[in-house]
């Protein structure tokens, strides 16, 4: 039997990893050789990739950008796809899918932000997602989900899907670690002028991660604790209301969004990571501190609780209760050990080795329908 031929959209690897160009990366990087499965990547010609010499794939599928793109899916990604002999389309995000019979489709939906709350996104936004997630449904003979709670959440929308459904799992890099050397933290203190410990908050500046919410916790905290730690956030403006002038008002620090190889350190340094999120498909961030063996806070959001799984500070997202969370890892340094130590255990649960193998296997069954 031959090999099934798959092509997995990368063009969402740019110049700086987000979260689903992070998943893209790193299925390519990890794809060695499988007997079964032939993986090429799709890749805008513009940008520089981690496929182009190193990565263990089969080969890298490049294509001139197109200003137009959803034309541009339907009218030459099909053609691609025929004279490449590919098998199955994997697009990482709902957006993409080609109208097209003559290949499988397989859709990774990360999360239904834009369906929980639509106020957090732009209505333009919104609108154009909402439109592409109920396409992709349709047209896609899989669904690859990241987490139990997008599962549960697309079945309770769409519940003749369910049988499409897949849940996939993502980890952290082993390179999160507790392990980081001390030139690397020397090297993150001077180029970002932090004073460790902190506490730390990394993500897209966007409604759904309530910074503003956080910023009147620490506030509170910085009235009430003398010599306060700092509050570093980390993470690019995504949409919605800036917060990054109450962020400069509020005495925090704000360094941008972080290069991907300052994390490990980031997260190492921290005397606790606080992530107050409404709502996440899986929430990495958490996975990658607690396997940095980091004390983590975080909401009561079905995703965050199933990722943490007891190993993290839950509470209702108020500035009371963040204030007395953060509070908690200052006067109560045995309780931040505790954490710490059930962070380590639970991150060790999740591995891209498993990941992948899942993913291989997922390959080989639609293929083969």
């Amino acid at each position: 039997m031959s090999p099934i031929k798959v092509l997995l959209d990368g063009r969402s690897v740019g110049q700086r990893i987000d979260g689903i160009g992070r998943y893209v990366r790193e299925i390519g990087i990890r794809f060695g050789h499988v007997d079964d499965v032939i993986i090429k990547i799709l890749c805008r010609s513009d940008i520089d990739t981690p496929f182009s010499s190193t990565c263990r794939v089969d080969t890298t599928m490049r294509y001139d950008r197109h200003p137009w793109t959803e034309i541009w899916n339907h009218l030459v990604l099909p053609g691609i796809i025929k004279r490449s002999q590919i098998d199955i389309y994997h697009s990482p995000a709902f957006y993409s899918l080609p109208i097209s019979p003559h290949f499988k489709q397989i859709v990774t939906i990360h999360d239904l932000g834009v369906f929980h709350n639509p106020q957090w996104f732009p209505s333009r936004f919104r609108w154009l997602i909402r439109r592409a997630v109920r396409k992709a449904i349709v047209r896609a003979e899989s669904i690859v989900v990241d987490s139990d709670a997008v599962r549960d959440e697309l079945e309770t929308r769409w519940p003749d899907v369910a049988e499409k459904i897949s849940v996939i799992k993502l980890a952290a890099d082993e390179r999160f670690s507790c392990y980081v050397s001390e030139q690397d933290r020397n090297r993150i203190r001077s180029k970002h002028g932090l004073r460790d410990p902190y506490f730390l908050n990394i993500g897209t500046l966007e409604p759904r991660k309530n910074v503003p919410l956080l910023l009147a916790a620490y506030n509170i905290l910085g009235q009430k604790i003398a010599n306060c730690p700092e509050l570093v956030i980390a993470g690019a403006y995504g949409w919605g209301p800036d917060p990054r002038p109450c962020i400069k008002k509020s005495g925090a620090v704000y360094i941008g969004s972080p290069d991907d190889e300052d994390l490990p350190a980031l997260y190492s340094m921290a005397l606790g990571f606080v992530y107050p999120s409404s709502y996440e498909g899986f929430g990495l961030p958490l996975l990658e501190a607690m396997s940095c063996g980091v004390p983590t806070i975080t909401g009561m959001d079905p995703a965050c609780l199933e990722v943490t799984g007891g190993a993290a500070l839950t509470l209702p997202l108020n500035e009371e209760s963040l204030f007395v969370a953060m509070r908690s890892l200052i006067d109560n340094p045995e309780l931040g050990s505790q954490l710490s130590k059930a962070g380590l255990t639970r991150s060790k649960e999740y591995c891209w080795n498993r990941t992948l193998n899942q993913l291989i296997n997922h390959y080989i069954t639609v293929g083969n329908r």
